[in-house]
């Protein structure tokens, strides 16, 4: 099951990339009504909530990029970490108003909050990443006690 979780991962990280690449790239594609929104859009300042809120959503998907690269690495913290980071991330965004993206950024976002919800069922409800990740551990400590 494990090796499940990271694959899943591993395609969380390329839906990544691609949903960067297509915020930039598809953005031209929009009717130009839609692009006149997101310049102004991008022109305004922020109040301090959405400050406030800017920063607690920056912390959070760093917390989220290291637990996504921990669980890669098949790390304790890790699992805890993709858990409360993914969970925390969706109410975060209702802070940040009305959203304007090409169907194809939108379908890939979609896609990606499809594999988020499997790996965290697969978190949550299967205890083999946690005993993996704690024999790796027990492995590691005992490989540095023999070697010392």
């Amino acid at each position: 099951m494990t090796n499940a979780i990271r694959n899943l991962v591993k395609l969380e990280i390329a839906l990544i990339v691609l949903i960067i690449i297509a915020l930039f790239f598809t953005d031209s594609y929009l009717p130009i009504e839609l692009q006149d929104y997101l310049a102004i859009e991008a022109e305004a300042t922020f109040t301090a909530m959405e400050l406030i809120a800017l920063i607690v959503f920056l912390v959070v998907v760093l917390v989220h990029l290291a637990s996504i690269f921990g669980l890669l690495a098949i790390k304790l913290w890790a699992r805890k970490a993709y858990i409360y980071s993914t969970i925390l991330i969706f109410p975060l965004c209702l802070f940040f108003g009305p959203q304007v993206d090409h169907a194809i950024g939108y379908t890939l976002d979609q896609v990606s909050v499809l594999i988020q919800g499997m790996i965290l069922s697969l978190l949550i409800y299967n205890s083999s990443y946690q005993e993996h990740a704690l024999n790796k551990s027990n492995n590691s400590n005992d490989i540095n006690a023999t070697g010392s």
